[in-house]
């Protein structure tokens, strides 16, 4: 198997037992893997504009300092263009592990203003 078709399967693997998670939580969820040879940005927002998403979830390169500025940020243009909530993923980093880095734990925030509560 080539090495671009391994990691596809990973990553729908790896999309499909979110959506199970979502899904034995009574979330209804969704996972789509889009293809383009194009700027991948506009193909996300885009798509993510014609399904009338509840919440789009993206991943984070984590760019910082020169190579933010020279190369963007992409779940930043995603997150100006599209018509949804984005909730940005970003990779757990633990120099070495202690006793309370092997468990995080999600943060849940809400802020629970009157347009939110009455959408």
């Amino acid at each position: 198997m080539e090495m671009q078709q391994q990691i596809e399967q990973k990553v729908n693997e790896a999309l499909k037992q979110f959506v199970e998670l979502f899904k034995s939580h009574g979330i209804p969820a969704e996972s789509h893997t889009l293809k383009s040879r194009t700027d991948s940005r506009n193909v996300i927002v885009d798509y993510t504009n014609s399904a009338k998403a509840d919440l789009l979830i993206l991943g984070s390169r984590d760019l910082t300092g020169w190579k933010r500025v020279f190369l963007g940020s992409f779940s930043d243009y995603v997150q100006a263009h599209v018509h949804c909530p984005v909730l940005i993923v970003r990779e757990i980093r633990v120099s070495s592990p202690t006793p309370t880095s092997t468990h995080r734990w999600p943060l849940v925030c809400e802020d629970y203003q009157s347009h939110t509560l009455n959408p």
